[in-house]
């Protein structure tokens, strides 16, 4: 029987950023900002480990270092997964200039942060600790749209109990490495999380299968991407927007785009690590590679 707590987890913490983001912003229809806060402290829990604290640390920096840190994140981020940073790009774009970020929104930020980390978000996203993955931002999304909106865009979202018990009745033995899995509407990538699980559960490792994700919404394709990164579904990646039922070769454009994403990754790569290896020869200074990479590539 699946383990139903990470479910229940994920509802809280959708119900409680919904809450916490329509009391304090001046903008509450706006979706990319709440979904992107919390794919963020998603990631910035994996990359900097849980805190313990009553608190959450981000939400308690002053406007200037709350900003950068956000950003940070994300920066750090492309390091690793330049591609699916791209795709998630609308979960964070707002960050791209922070004078254009109100008091009044950072303000909301805090709180949408705040309101994530007590609900239980980094326990989520503790991989140390082989949490199942889950789809919070799925539930975020269908927290924060009105149930018309919804019905409009013919979105529903597959509770997990029932993705948990399709994964069961379609995968009874681990597949062989390298299996495509794809969802033409994937949404948030709900159904495939199940199938992340299912893999775990068998013995397996998501990383040595290929994943394609596919919707026709810009912030559903955005959340799948960031999950992506969170549950940790490796290189084998293609998430793109698209219609399935409209004609046209939406997968070529969208592996002819990822292969450019690539390809600028490993030039500016490769440029930060020139200018670090001439700055320690000109410097002497062993901390001087670190700084110039960090600095090529934010």
């Amino acid at each position: 029987m699946p383990n139903a707590q990470p479910s229940i987890t994920a509802r809280n913490v959708a119900t409680a950023v919904t809450a916490a983001w329509q009391r304090t912003s001046n903008n509450p229809s706006t979706l990319e900002i709440p979904l992107g806060t919390v794919a963020t402290l998603a990631l910035h829990t994996q990359i900097n480990g849980r805190s313990e604290h009553s608190t959450c640390p981000l939400g308690q920096l002053d406007r200037t270092d709350l900003l950068r840190a956000l950003t940070e994140t994300w920066a750090r981020t492309w390091l690793d997964h330049p591609y699916l940073v791209q795709i998630a790009s609308p979960l964070h774009r707002w960050l791209d200039a922070d004078a254009d970020v109100s008091d009044e929104t950072v303000r909301a930020i805090r709180a949408v942060l705040d309101a994530a980390h007590h609900a239980g978000l980094p326990r989520l996203v503790d991989r140390p600790h082989s949490v199942p993955a889950v789809d919070a931002l799925g539930f975020l999304v269908t927290e924060l749209r009105p149930a018309r909106a919804l019905q409009h865009l013919g979105e529903f979202y597959t509770p997990p109990e029932v993705a948990d018990v399709m994964a069961a009745l379609t995968m009874p033995e681990l597949p062989s490495p390298g299996r495509l899995f794809a969802d033409p509407t994937a949404g948030t990538g709900g159904l495939l999380a199940a199938t992340v699980n299912r893999i775990r559960a068998l013995g397996g490792d998501p990383a040595h299968y290929g994943w394609e994700l596919v919707d026709i919404n810009h912030l559903s394709v955005a959340c799948a991407a960031a999950n992506a990164i969170v549950w940790g579904l490796g290189d084998h990646m293609l998430v793109y927007r698209a219609d399935s039922l409209a004609p046209g070769d939406h997968r070529a454009d969208a592996v002819t785009m990822r292969a450019q994403v690539l390809e600028h990754h490993r030039t500016v790569v490769r440029a930060a690590r020139l200018a670090a290896l001439l700055t320690l020869r000109t410097q002497g200074d062993v901390s001087a590679p670190a700084t110039a990479f960090a600095a090529a590539v934010s």
